[in-house]
């Protein structure tokens, strides 16, 4: 099992570099939810399709990923029940740390958030965020995936609103 370490932060301002950076399509569905917070999700990332089961937590969580064919991923699909998630990634590589910037499709298109993994809990301790990146939302159970994948279209669009609002 291995352990991610990770910083989300919303994103107001869209670097200028991501203009020259070829995005990655990313469709996930959430096949369970626990009330604990643990999930269950498979995820098509370009041509490399997976499952994924991740604890509860915020900053750090275990994490166990293991692929699957395209056909598996297709029949799990019909278990989503529109619990989805469709965004493009831009990964900038700042040394050491990757950022991996989502912008959200469909019903939460206008949401950009960056996500940072960090080798170990004190790096993430030490990292300053850029310029560009707006409030961290690492804690806050409303940016988790799983947690946007169960809007329906209204209450993301009210989300999206309310997020762009408070820039």
């Amino acid at each position: 099992m291995a352990k991610e370490i990770e910083r989300k932060f919303v994103v107001h301002h869209v670097p200028i570099e991501l203009h020259s950076i070829q995005p990655c399509v990313i469709r996930q569905g959430y096949l369970a939810v626990d009330s604990n917070g643990t999930e269950v999700r498979i995820r098509e990332k370009g041509s490399l399709f997976s499952l994924t089961i991740k604890s509860s937590g915020s900053l750090t969580r275990e994490e166990v990923e293991v692929a699957i064919s395209a056909p598996d991923f297709e029949s799990l699909w019909q278990f989503v029940d529109g619990r989805m998630v469709t965004k493009k990634r831009f990964v900038l590589g700042h040394a050491p740390e990757m950022l991996e910037i989502d912008v959200y499709e469909g019903p939460l298109a206008g949401l950009v958030v960056c996500e940072v993994e960090f080798p170990t809990e004190d790096h993430a301790g030490h990292f300053s965020p850029l310029p560009w990146m707006g409030p961290e939302v690492t804690a806050n159970p409303r940016f988790k995936n799983r947690s946007l994948a169960a809007l329906d279209s209204t209450d993301a669009s009210a989300f999206v609103a309310e997020v762009m609002s408070n820039r």
